[in-house]
């Protein structure tokens, strides 16, 4: 006991001197989970918590870790790879986590580790009838507040609104108003480690079945009406039909897809839609842009010629541009949908400290990152609206600059420009030394992984969504 002492002692005064030295890095795990702190140990050297209780200690290539109650069973090392493991975490584990490395290269390392529970499932509900034609319905978005939880509304791709709340004890609520059925919404709840999606069925939401019947038979009689006379009936046009059907097409192929997968790419980059077919085609936002004939595969579209390749009996595009960032489906001779959604990005990697600049020139623009507009570009005037940014955000040539980065600032960012065409870039951002997250599924939610990088870019994130709200599948 005595010697145990006097190492942790000689331990500690070594400790303290690197504190001053050395940054902390950030961690984030989730409640019943592992997590690793990648800092080896080999030879010698023991785990700190909160700085002054050792719970691990290796000494001579072999591992005490039972001197502390409430991390007794659940703290293990890996003489393989040199790395303490924390298993069954809980909210309680937050907190200062220290790697004293006493073997050949002695060195330090501090880990800030914050524990989250899980995201609750939000539920999309119908909050009120609308006025058509300017609003068919309201809709409400719920979810259980808890810590850093922020509910999000999106379309396609874009944040239309978000809100959070430092009462934890609170339900996160948020309403968006419908103007037409043909546009897909989803509700999303998410904190640092894990999210849910929620797919509004808008059909099934804001229309009731007398709405849906009443719609139908004005629909049959005005399609005899035009038949027998050729023109319009009751202020209905063939467009207006037309639009209808379209509308409903799109609903069944949402329905149909069951699972939208969320992919994530860099530019340059390929992504393979793994849904096999022998016969079928893939779609681009409603458009056929490649079929395959008993297994024989072509493209349909000039914009993807040349990129489109079949493997596997799956799609596959390479040389990835911004613009082929949208909505894909897979369908086969028997009409079965896999639907994907994907965002391409400008893959960037920056060191902490230094700045980056996001190479898209506005004039009138916003920037985004992960959801939320951190500055607005007037008349090349850059201003930030986040507190965090103020002071590191500024504009150069008309493009967003951030600099003095940190581990924090990694993530995905857009510039909106806001003349014109009002065309989005999409970046995504690592830092260096940061090791990348990904989501990965886990018995039906999410929790974070981390993923190996690959040479020339980012990790790909892959998320699931599921459809709730009036039903779930």
């Amino acid at each position: 006991m005595r010697g145990l002492l006097c190492v942790s002692v000689a331990f500690l005064s070594g400790l303290c001197m690197s504190l001053t030295q050395s940054g902390r890095q950030q961690l984030k795990g989730t409640v019943g989970k592992s997590v690793s702190l990648p800092a080896p140990v080999f030879q010698d050297g023991f785990l700190m918590f909160a700085g002054t209780v050792t719970i691990a200690l290796i000494s001579k290539g072999k591992s005490s870790s039972d001197f502390v109650d409430r991390f007794r069973g659940r703290v293990t090392w890996d003489s393989r790879t040199g790395l303490f493991h924390i298993t069954q975490l809980n909210t309680e584990d937050s907190g200062l986590y220290t790697v004293d490395n006493r073997g050949q290269h002695i060195s330090t390392t501090v880990f800030q580790l914050t524990v989250y529970n899980r995201v609750s499932k939000p539920v999309v509900t119908l909050s009120a009838k609308g006025s058509p034609p300017d609003t068919l319905c309201t809709l409400k978005c719920s979810v259980e507040n808890d810590a850093e939880v922020t509910l999000y509304w999106h379309s396609l791709g874009d944040t239309l609104s978000s809100t959070s709340s430092s009462d934890l004890n609170s339900i996160l609520t948020l309403p968006l108003k419908i103007t037409r059925l043909s546009d897909s919404y989803s509700c999303v709840a998410s904190n640092p480690v894990n999210l849910w999606i929620a797919s509004a069925d808008l059909e099934d939401l804001c229309l009731d079945k007398a709405d849906s019947l009443s719609a139908g038979a004005i629909a049959a009689i005005v399609i005899g009406t035009l038949v027998g006379i050729g023109i319009v009936a009751g202020g209905v046009t063939w467009k207006c039909l037309a639009d209808k059907w379209k509308a409903q097409k799109a609903e069944k192929i949402r329905e149909q897809a069951m699972n939208l997968i969320y992919l994530n790419k860099a530019v340059k980059d390929s992504v393979t839609f793994e849904a096999s077919v022998f016969n079928g085609v893939l779609r681009y936002n409603g458009k056929d842009i490649a079929e395959v004939t008993s297994g024989q595969c072509r493209a349909t579209h000039e914009h993807f010629t040349g990129r489109v390749e079949f493997t596997n009996n799956q799609f596959c595009i390479t040389n990835l541009q911004s613009a082929d960032t949208g909505d894909y489906q897979v369908i086969d001779g028997q009409d079965t949908i896999r639907g994907f959604y994907l965002e391409v990005h400008a893959y960037l990697k920056m060191g902490e400290k230094e700045s980056v600049t996001f190479q898209a020139r506005v004039h009138n623009g916003v920037l985004t990152w992960n959801g939320v507009a951190i500055a607005e570009m007037t008349k090349g005037i850059c201003t930030a609206r986040v507190p965090r940014f103020t002071g590191r955000l500024e504009a150069k040539d008309n493009c967003f600059c951030i600099s003095n980065l940190n581990s924090v600032d990694r993530g995905f960012y857009k510039v909106k420009n806001q003349d014109g065409q009002k065309t989005v870039t999409r970046f995504h951002l690592d830092i260096k030394g940061v090791p990348p997250q990904a989501l990965t599924r886990d018995d039906g939610e999410w929790a974070p992984l981390l993923e190996s990088q690959s040479p020339q870019h980012g990790p790909q994130d892959v998320f699931e969504m599921s459809t709730l709200g009036g039903k779930q599948q």
